[in-house]
Formats: structure tokens, C-alpha cells, sequence
């Protein structure tokens, strides 16, 4: 669920798509064409303008699995006409528990931090803009005390005053205060310079600088503050806590610093999480020491030892010196700070399925070990300290066991790509690897999809006319020869080729009537097919163009998004083969991140 700001409609007849993404932005995009102006994008034709044959091989459904949920709403009235405005409200919720709703106190929404003093317990629940909060620590999966950002457990608008929060990051607490939160949204740190007592209670003050943009992670030891500038790839530090809105007294950057997120420091080494490092690698950046002067730049640098291809990790230190960091699939503890990307860890704990993310986090207090596991949805924690790689943790907190993730359980949709075709609303996510389906139009907050599809791939795009459907993600891609209905599963699975065409990552699909495409970014390709091509059939077109991802085609106009290109381009379908130009609609400066352009 995103907070009031974001919540936008553009219809599901638009098949938009919303997310929220780790480095910070949020769109939507809607283009309905009228005209347009050629740029002379290339393209090669590879075959005839030709249909293919078809192909009647059994497909292999492998890992393809329909289910049906017990659902009751009322289905959308026709009738609604017209066009939509700027700002205007969305009508209802379906992924998720209706606006300005969290679900209750153990409903979390995409948890980003945990901490504590020793006695008391903190949770980030970024998605539902507030912070959660034991007196003491929990022993078992129950509820929070009190809340901050919020009046009570069922809230979560957003908003910018003292007593408020949006999307809040790392929470940093010491015993008896103060307690400061990163607030990424309103570009701020709330300190509350005694432990809040009461639901609701306002900060003591905010904490804003110029060169704080998007601060994502906080760290203090009551004496000496830190904070992540996310924009702009800044370290701000305060060698003495400030009493109000202070300037830093050292800002760091260089050194290849990307996007940084997350602190773990003992007072002595300082570690920060990177999503973009050198623009390309997430990881750890390690100082043996605290940064001294803004010239002092870190030691080294080291990816998850667990998933190089992960993102950063996020922890804490023992008393003892040791650190704990959770990766994105696996515990990591070192019973010394390294001393050099070299030092491996001395145990890696894999005896829980793991699901970590952009909001991992470690804390050991009382004698038991909590670990947030941000994709999961949850807190696992271990009575005492785990010491063999098999350790399993012993119960969760905000969910009934290790197992469950309440998003998936409550359908809130991670990358949600709807489409609506039939007179049904199709909902795919790349993220959980699975499609949901109502079997109308539905007119109530929350409903229940009727149809769940669990899939062995993750779909990234979606298209759907009123005679097929197809999904397409990675290597794969998986067609309906009519709609999905009573659980039908594919009738037709590429995986690997299709066509004449070696599959590296799907990112977009389109159908219309007389094209199949697919866009392949890292082939930097978009394939158009005469009909679904059988083995060896060569595409009618090949677009080549930079980071092709979702596509779009009324039967008039083909849109390809281009997103890290922040452009969408739009093509005449009918001169597809013979003059493939194009209008380029947005640009750098314009679009930032682009998901998805959308003709109709």
C-alpha cells in the first residue's frame, strides 16, 4: 500500500503500473497517442512480413499451479464515462486493506528497521508510515504497545508534521534517548530526546539540512550522530549530538558511494549499506575507524559473502565485538570486525529460509537474537544466539509462524501489473512470481482475487486482448490461447527461444492483431512476431534500441518503454516493417525511471 500522495488511478483499462522502488521513486504513466514526429529509430527486418505456424506441442507446465480462493464482492457497474483528472482520487483499494488502513498492530507493510535500548523494542513499518513499539521485548509473536506516526494500529496516512512520518527508515536508540528515526520522505531526522511514552507523541524536534536528501539510515551512540543522504550519495556526521537543527559537522561522498542506506557502528569501526556502489554493486562500505575528517574515506568494500548479487546487509555488534549482518537469504556473523573484504565470515546461518530485502536488520537484547526479514514480512527470533549454520530460529512476530508472509496471505501486491480484459482483472507480479485473477471487475476495498497462479518465473509484463493473455519475464514467456478461466493454465510456454530468438530477459509484451512482441532488455531488442512463432520462426521486426521494458500496442501504436533511457517511444503499427520510426515522448529531466507507457 502506498501512502496518500502516491495513491493514483489511471484504470485498470490503462494497465498501468505502480511501485516503489529502492531508490526512491514512484511513478505512473499514461500516453494515449494522437500525432507524432520521427526520429529514425533503427531496425532490421529480419523475415517476411509473414504469419508463422503454430506450434501443437504439449507445453511443460512444471511449477505452473492454479488455486482457488473463497471471495465474495460486488462486481463494477458499467456505465462510467469520461476521462480522468489531475489528482484525482482513487475509488477504491484492492491491494491492501482500503486508504489510510494498516490492517492492525502485527500487520506489517514492508518492515525496514528494528532496534532496541535492551528494554524497550522498535519496528519501522516503512509501507504503513510508523514506528512500533514494545516497553518490553516481545517473547513471542504479540502486539505492540503504542505507535509513533500515527494515532493508533489502524492508521497510516502521511504526512509532515512532528507527530507524523513518511516512510520512515532506520530507527538508532540509546538507553533513556535519545531515540531518532529517519524520516525519507520528508527529507528529515525525528529525535525525540526522551524514550516516547504515548501513541502519537510528537518528536522534540526535526533535524533537516540542505545536503540531508532522502535519508535512509541514522545512527547514534548518544553522543555522536549519522545520517545517509540517499540523493546525492552523502555520509552526514555530528560529533556531538545536536540540540536542534544543527549543521553536520563533517559530510563525506566520493569513493565510488552510490546510493547509501543503512549504519551498524560499535562507537569504534562504522559500516554503511550501499544499493548502487560505483553505480553498479550493493554492499558494505567499512571504516576500521569513524570518519574523522570529510577527506577520510572507507577501507574497503564487500558484497553479501552469502549472495554477491544481493543487496547490502544490515546488523549489529555484540557486546563482544562480534557483528551479525543479515544478507538477503542467509545470517552472517564475524567474531571480529574484518579487517578486509578477504575475512569471510565465521558462521553463516542458513537454517531458516531467510527472505531479507531493502530493510534487513539484526538486534540482540535479553538473551535472544531478532531478525527482520524484510521480504518476509516478519521478525524471526532465536531463544539465545545462534551457533551451528543450521540453527533454526524459534518463533516470528507479525506473522503465525516462520513460514507465513502476511502480504501474500492478505494479497497485497509487491509490483503489481494489472490488466483487464473479458470483462476480468488480471494482477502479475515479478517480485512473487505469481498472477491473480477476479473473474469480474470488482467494486469493494480489498477484495479477493478468485484465482491465484503460482508461477515458475517471475512476470514482469502483461498483455491481455479479449481472446488471449500472456505474461513475460527472464526467459520466459507463457500464453493463453484464450483467457484464463476455472484455473486454465498456459496453453503455449517459450522458455529459453521463442521463435528463432534466444531469450536473455524478457521485460515487455504486446498483442494486437497483427503482431506478437516481446521486449528483451538485455539483448536490447523488441522482437514482433506475425501470430505466436513455432521453433526456427524468424520475428517479422527486430527494434533495436537501449533497455527495452514493457510495451504497449492498441493495434495503432506500439509504446516501448525505455527506463533507465527515462524515454517511451511510440511507433505506427501498420509501418512497423517498412518504416519503423518513432516519436520519443519524455527524456532525462522529463520522466525518471518510466515503468510503463501505456496507448489505448
Amino acid at each position: 500500500m502506498l501512502p496518500n500522495k502516491h495513491r493514483k488511478l489511471l484504470s485498470p483499462l490503462a494497465a498501468a503500473h505502480a511501485f516503489r522502488a529502492g531508490s526512491g521513486f514512484a511513478g505512473w504513466l499514461l500516453l494515449v497517442a494522437s500525432s507524432c514526429l520521427p526520429d529514425g529509430s533503427p531496425a532490421s527486418p529480419d523475415a517476411a512480413d509473414a504469419p508463422c505456424a503454430l506450434s501443437a506441442a504439449t507445453p511443460d507446465l512444471t511449477g505452473y499451479r492454479s488455486s482457488r480462493v473463497t471471495t465474495s464482492y460486488p462486481a463494477a457497474l458499467p456505465g462510467r464515462t469520461g476521462w480522468f483528472q489531475s489528482g484525482q482520487s482513487a475509488d477504491l483499494m484492492l491491494s491492501g486493506f482500503g486508504f489510510d488502513r494498516t490492517g492492525g498492530p502485527l500487520l506489517f507493510n514492508h518492515p525496514r528497521s528494528i532496534a532496541s535500548d535492551g528494554t524497550h523494542f522498535l519496528l519501522s513499518d516503512g509501507n504503513n508510515n510508523r514506528v512500533l513499539v514494545w516497553r518490553t521485548l516481545p517473547t513471542g509473536n504479540t502486539a505492540p504497545d503504542f505507535v509513533l506516526g500515527q494515532p493508533d494500529f489502524l492508521h497510516n496516512t502521511p504526512g509532515t508534521g512532528l507527530h507524523q512520518m513518511n516512510w520512515p527508515g532506520q530507527v538508532a536508540v540509546t538507553i533513556g534517548g535519545p531515540l531518532v528515526i529517519a524520516d525519507t520522505y520528508n527529507d528529515r531526522l525525528l529525535v525525540w530526546t526522551r524514550f516516547p511514552t504515548a501513541s502519537g507523541q510528537p518528536a522534540d524536534y526535526a533535524l533537516q539540512h540542505g545536503q540531508l536528501k532522502w535519508p535512509w539510515g541514522a545512527w547514534t551512540d548518544g553522543t555522536r550522530l549519522a545520517a545517509t543522504s540517499t540523493q546525492g550519495g552523502r555520509l552526514l556526521l555530528w560529533k556531538t549530538f545536536p540540540s536542534g537543527n544543527a549543521s553536520p559537522d563533517l559530510i563525506l561522498s566520493g569513493w565510488g558511494i552510490g546510493t547509501p542506506r543503512t549504519i551498524v557502528s560499535d562507537g569504534h569501526s562504522f559500516i554503511m549499506g550501499d544499493h548502487n556502489a560505483n553505480l553498479t554493486n550493493s554492499g558494505n562500505w567499512f571504516w576500521l575507524e569513524i570518519p574523522a575528517s570529510a577527506s577520510q574515506g572507507p577501507d574497503f568494500f564487500t558484497s553479501d559473502p552469502s549472495d554477491p548479487h544481493a543487496g547490502w546487509m544490515q546488523g549489529t555488534f555484540t557486546s563482544d565485538g562480534r557483528l551479525f549482518l543479515m544478507g538477503s537469504r542467509a545470517l552472517n556473523i564475524w567474531n571480529a570486525v574484518p579487517r578486509s573484504a578477504a575475512t569471510k565470515p565465521d558462521l553463516i546461518v542458513t537454517g531458516h529460509r531467510f527472505q531479507g530485502g531493502d530493510g534487513n536488520g539484526v538486534v540482540i537484547a535479553g538473551g535472544r537474537t531478532y531478525v527482520l526479514e524484510y521480504n518476509g514480512n516478519r521478525i524471526a527470533v532465536y531463544h539465545g544466539i545462534p551457533a551451528v549454520a543450521s540453527a533454526a530460529p524459534d518463533f516470528a512476530i507479525g506473522a503465525p509462524d516462520l513460514e507465513t508472509n502476511t502480504l501474500r496471505t492478505n494479497f497485497v501486491v509487491t509490483n503489481a501489473v494489472p490488466a483487464v480484459a473479458g470483462g476480468r482483472l488480471f494482477v502479475a507480479s515479478d517480485f512473487e512470481a505469481r498472477m491473480m485473477m477476479w473473474d469480474a471487475l470488482p467494486d469493494a476495498v480489498g477484495a479477493h482475487p478468485d484465482w491465484v497462479y503460482e508461477l515458475p518465473f517471475g512476470p514482469w509484463a502483461i498483455a491481455a486482448t479479449d481472446s488471449s493473455l500472456a505474461l513475460a519475464g527472464n526467459q520466459t514467456v507463457a500464453v493463453w490461447t484464450r483467457l484464463p478461466s476455472g484455473g486454465s493454465l498456459p496453453d503455449v510456454v517459450y522458455r529459453g527461444t521463442m521463435g528463432a530468438v534466444t531469450l536473455q530477459d524478457a521485460r515487455g509484451v504486446a498483442i494486437d492483431e497483427r503482431y506478437f512482441y516481446v521486449a528483451d532488455k538485455l539483448a536490447g531488442k523488441v522482437y514482433a512476431w506475425r501470430g505466436r512463432p513455432s521453433s526456427g520462426c524468424a520475428p517479422a521486426v527486430t527494434l533495436e534500441l537501449q533497455g527495452p521494458t514493457r510495451l504497449s500496442s492498441d493495434g495503432t501504436w506500439l509504446a516501448v518503454t525505455q527506463t533507465e533511457a527515462h524515454t517511451v517511444r511510440l511507433y505506427r503499427v501498420a509501418t512497423l516493417a517498412s518504416q519503423p520510426v518513432a516519436a520519443v515522448v519524455g527524456g532525462p529531466g522529463t520522466f525518471n525511471l518510466p515503468q510503463s507507457g501505456v496507448v489505448s
